[in-house]
Parts: structure tokens; C-alpha cells; sequence
């Protein structure tokens, strides 16, 4: 038990989504930007979507329509849990190609992956 301990308490700490959104603002909004071009990404449009809701509850039987909230809440949830699931995974991610990096650095192999990425 205690080298699982250590070996929590060697990882660094994760910043949470709000954290690292607050750091980045201007990066987050670059790349919402460009993804939003993408007509697939596009920025969902959240009054359409209250509108389409109340529409279909409305033409339910009354106690048919509480299905409705719970299903909407149980979607946000769901995305909620994908967007901080992918950043996590994004953080992991770029930790550990830093670490990597910085050890192909430390034995001068780096500067041919800048090159590489920099023609893309």
C-alpha cells in the first residue's frame, strides 16, 4: 500500500477543465473558433434545442413529460463527462509526450520532431 502512496504522490497534480480554460482563455477560444468553422462542429444552438424540448413535452401526456427533464438532464451529464474525460485524457497525453520530449532533449534528438511538426 505505501508504494501506491508514493506513486500517487510522485504524479503531478491535474488541473481541473475550469482551471486550465481559465489559463488558456485565449488558446480555448482560438481553438473553438477553428473547430466551430467545421459546420459538424458547429456551435450547438441552445435555444433551439429548449424550444424542440418544451415542444415534444408539451405534446406528451402529463405524466409522460418529467421523462423529458430527465433525459435532457441525463444528456448533459453525459456530455459534461466526455468533454472532462477527453481533457484529462488530453493532459495525460501531453505529459507525457513532454516527458518524452524532454528526454529525447536531454540526449539531442529534439530539435528533428520541431522541424517535422513546423512543415505541417
Amino acid at each position: 500500500m505505501r508504494g501506491a502512496r508514493r506513486a500517487a504522490a510522485a504524479r503531478p497534480a491535474l488541473s481541473s477543465f475550469a482551471e486550465i480554460e481559465e489559463q488558456c482563455a485565449d488558446e480555448y477560444e482560438d481553438l473553438l473558433s477553428y473547430i466551430h468553422e467545421d459546420e459538424v462542429f458547429a456551435p450547438a444552438d441552445l435555444e433551439r434545442q429548449e424550444e424542440l424540448v418544451r415542444t415534444i413535452q408539451v405534446a406528451l401526456p402529463e405524466h409522460l413529460q418529467a421523462l423529458v427533464d430527465e433525459l435532457v438532464d441525463n444528456q448533459a451529464a453525459q456530455v459534461w463527462l466526455q468533454q472532462e474525460g477527453a481533457f484529462h485524457l488530453g493532459v495525460a497525453v501531453g505529459l507525457r509526450l513532454a516527458k518524452e520530449r524532454a528526454a529525447r532533449g536531454a540526449a539531442g534528438e529534439d530539435d528533428e520532431d520541431e522541424e517535422e511538426i513546423e512543415e505541417d
